[in-house]
């Protein structure tokens, strides 16, 4: 199950010193994700990317942290020596405590839109066969969630759209609501409109709209396929659903100067403002060149200039993680 496609190989990442940290980790006894394979990873799979389970084979939700590969994750990270993760890419630097139950459900990374920093091109899954065996995975972990009779927080749409997506929208006419389970979704918003279960907003605890741009003119530049005025009525609508709602924006020089306006529209309906900053997915060639939070990038000072400005007013990832 250590495919190519792995950050690491269970070798070369074997290979490393292990450099014993004096802090500990315990979200890989209570977080898990799920990749558009359908494999099954404690943790989240960009930063412990190695797989415990495959969906179809499972028998319960909670099986999953007692996987014989999930119990090696718990055991590294318990003693601080991280033997399985990518901490560079999480961030941690402190005792992680265990947290409530979450599965992050990244089986479809179909999109309505083909942003430069996220993709090279459109990904939609419609018909074929890579269709059909997203399907059965949804089914397979409908039925799993009807048996899980447990408190647990559902994130969708970490690598696709929560709405756009013909997966799982399917996922939600044959997801039967349980009180106990808890949404967060996660999307551009343009699509908002489309769930058929509406019953399933009254789990919805939070949605997650990612924008990258205050003003028309550089979101249609960012956000290629998508349109200003429609991304606005989908928010006059969203705030219409009184679901808390976090406006995001992945900050790179192409969106950098945004920011104020970006503020401004947090306030103007009332939402979280959050900005993330850029990661390399390997769609640019030149990523740097696109990168401004830095100290070597050439737009630092003035990215730094405006998160000084602005900090009191919408959030900062890269702030975040320094006080965290």
């Amino acid at each position: 199950m250590q495919t190519n496609d792995l950050k690491y190989t269970w070798r070369s990442k074997q290979r490393l010193p292990v450099q014993k940290r004096n802090f500990t980790c315990m979200q890989s006894h209570t977080i898990a994700s799920i990749d558009t394979m359908g494999r099954v990873f404690v943790c989240m799979d960009c930063w412990v990317p190695w797989p415990v389970a495959e969906l179809r084979k499972l028998d319960s939700i909670d099986s999953i942290w007692h996987q014989p590969n999930s119990k090696r994750i718990q055991r590294s990270t318990n003693r601080g020596n991280f033997k399985f993760c990518d901490i560079a890419s999480c961030g941690i630097h402190k005792d992680v405590p265990v947290k409530p139950r979450e599965l992050h459900i990244g089986i479809d990374d179909s999109c309505n839109l083909r942003c430069p920093s996220c993709r090279e091109h459109l990904i939609f899954h419609s018909t074929g066969t890579q269709y059909e065996h997203k399907l059965k995975l949804v089914y397979q972990l409908s039925s799993l969630l009807e048996r899980h009779n447990q408190q647990l927080r559902l994130i969708i749409g970490s690598n696709g759209d929560a709405f756009a997506s013909s997966i799982y929208q399917q996922f939600y006419r044959v997801y039967n609501c349980n009180p106990l389970h808890e949404f967060e979704l996660r999307t551009n918003g343009l699509m908002v409109r489309s769930i058929d279960n509406i019953d399933i907003f009254q789990q919805v605890k939070q949605l997650h709209v990612s924008i990258d741009a205050g003003t028309e003119k550089t979101y249609e530049l960012v956000r290629l396929g998508g349109r200003w005025r429609k991304l606005i009525d989908s928010l006059n609508y969203i705030q219409q659903l009184d679901v808390p709602t976090r406006l995001l924006l992945t900050v790179q020089r192409s969106n950098l100067y945004d920011l104020p306006q970006f503020a401004d529209l947090c306030e103007h309906y009332g939402f979280e403002g959050w900005v993330n900053i850029l990661q390399d997915w390997g769609t640019w060639p030149n990523y740097e060149h696109h990168r401004v939070h830095t100290v070597q990038d050439k737009l630092y000072n003035d990215y730094s200039e405006l998160r000084e400005n602005l900090k009191d007013r919408i959030n900062f990832e890269d702030l975040k993680l320094v006080t965290a």
